[in-house]
């Protein structure tokens, strides 16, 4: 026995110098609610999380190789804190992902950082997200969040490389390629589904990804535009069907109130995917606490939906309770015209919901959100 226990001890010697010298870090965010809404089947009230953030749990750590070049990973899992249960993203049906359910459906990467930047690999935002994400106030949660309207279908790429530049006097900018390899990743409908596409046995081209974006941050002033091209498999076969998205952000800080806008473009090849949509959103300091209000405007302009136009109005208030827990309430309605049936985010698609929650063509859905997050 007692040379059992001095082996362990000098193992443990050994291993545990190769353990100091990274630096890992276990994070999450969770955010209840209480929401109440009428998504044209009657008010229903429950209780459903990330209202002001995206609910998560994640493992992110780096190493000092020397020379300026570090190693990061970085390992994220979504969840729903009010069911305990995964994303409705994250356990995706066998169909779309060969009979696996993604654990880190948020991301699954590993990088080298030095004086050329930052280069990960697996499963990642794209850069036009990074645009998309900065340009929504209301962080890309809860009923208040645009995204339900600028979502192209190209959230993260899996199977990919992508490329972050330093820091150049303001400059950054980003390059993304996803190989679309059949085994991770998600479907995407043409334009708002949640998730992306995969690959197929057949069809190689399927969820082939291509990402780039551009910004300008210097004190109060924020420029940005993201591209993204995804191709989707139009069906078990050898065609596909490319969306391709571009997106122009900007913000100013004038410290009383900070202004952000925003435009966006969204077209595949058979033209069953058309739109074009703007914001423009506002947040006031009211003290530590802060105001929002936010108007987002989408136009489909496809033959079969040319009257489908939806408009979002929110506003929403946040008072902190430290620097990791915050109070919040949100209002939000979205206005349909006659062949639209936009609805909130996380009301629609993407496994079963509480409720049937997609409107009919021309209502107007509205809701309320009081809740609490904590980040850890």
């Amino acid at each position: 026995m007692q040379k059992k226990l001095i082996a362990l001890a000098i193992a443990g010697c050994v291993v545990a110098p190769a353990f100091a010298q990274s630096n890992v870090q276990v994070y999450g965010i969770i955010d209840e609610s209480f929401q109440s809404a009428n998504f044209g089947n009657g008010s229903t009230s429950r209780i459903q999380g990330s209202g002001q953030f995206t609910e998560r749990i994640g493992f992110q750590g780096s190493e000092d190789l020397g020379s300026g070049l570090k190693a990061n990973f970085r390992l994220e899992i979504g969840m729903n804190s009010d069911t305990g249960n995964l994303d409705n993203g994250a356990n995706v049906a066998a169909a779309t992902n060969t009979g696996a359910s993604q654990l880190f459906q948020r991301e699954a990467r590993v990088g080298l950082e030095g004086g050329f930047g930052t280069i990960n690999i697996g499963r990642q935002y794209t850069p036009i997200f990074n645009v998309q994400a900065p340009a929504d106030i209301f962080n890309v949660a809860g009923i208040g969040s645009n995204y339900t309207l600028t979502n192209t279908g190209m959230t993260r790429a899996s199977n990919s490389v992508k490329w972050d530049s330093t820091n150049m006097s303001g400059f950054t900018a980003a390059l993304l390629y996803g190989f679309g390899d059949a085994g991770t990743g998600q479907t995407s409908a043409n334009g708002g589904a949640s998730g992306e596409s995969l690959g197929t046995a057949t069809n190689k081209d399927a969820g082939r990804q291509v990402g780039l974006n551009a910004k300008y941050a210097n004190g109060p002033l924020l420029l940005m535009y993201g591209y993204g091209k995804v191709n989707n498999a139009a069906a078990v076969g050898t065609t596909t069907v490319a969306t391709k998205a571009n997106v122009f952000g900007g913000a100013y800080d004038f410290k009383v109130v900070k202004i952000v806008a925003g435009y966006e473009t969204a077209k595949n090849d058979p033209g069953t995917l058309d739109v074009k949509g703007w914001l423009l959103s506002a947040v006031i300091p009211v003290g530590a606490d802060s105001f929002k209000a936010s108007y987002t405007s989408l136009k489909d302009n496809t033959a079969a939906n040319a009257a489908g136009k939806s408009g979002l109005f929110a506003v929403g208030y946040v008072h902190p309770l430290s620097k990791r827990t915050s109070l919040y309430g949100t209002y939000a309605n979205m206005s349909n015209d006659a062949k639209a049936t936009r609805s909130f985010l996380g009301q629609t698609g993407g496994g079963a919901q509480p409720i049937s929650a997609t409107p009919a063509a021309g209502f107007d859905p509205s809701g309320i959100q009081f809740g609490v997050s904590h980040f850890f």
